[in-house]
């Protein structure tokens, strides 16, 4: 079970520092396991409620950090999903 968590932990977190990169967002994704925290310099809020508008409940801290905390049973094609409305989300609201 655990070995699949970490599976599914380093392919989300290698897909939030594609996306940290080509936003160029600043500090590197961080986090261990499934508790995952992006750090933004802006917009914070923002990106939280357009992923909420789309589907996707993420939280953030201090006004500047992603927080994800999907459960241990999460599967790709999740992971994926919430890939895919990040950059959504970015592409709309983000502008270096």
């Amino acid at each position: 079970f655990m070995e699949g968590v970490q599976e599914r932990s380093g392919y989300f977190t290698k897909g939030l520092e594609k996306l940290a990169a080509k936003y160029q967002t600043g500090d590197s994704v961080r986090g261990q396991g499934f508790i995952i925290g992006w750090p933004v310099s802006k917009l914070g809020p923002e990106i939280v409620e357009a992923c909420r508008l789309k589907g996707l409940l993420i939280n953030c801290v201090g006004g500047k950090i992603l927080r994800f905390l999907p459960p241990l049973i999460v599967e790709k094609q999740d992971i994926n999903k919430a890939l895919t409305i990040l950059d959504e989300v970015f592409a709309e609201l983000w502008k270096n």
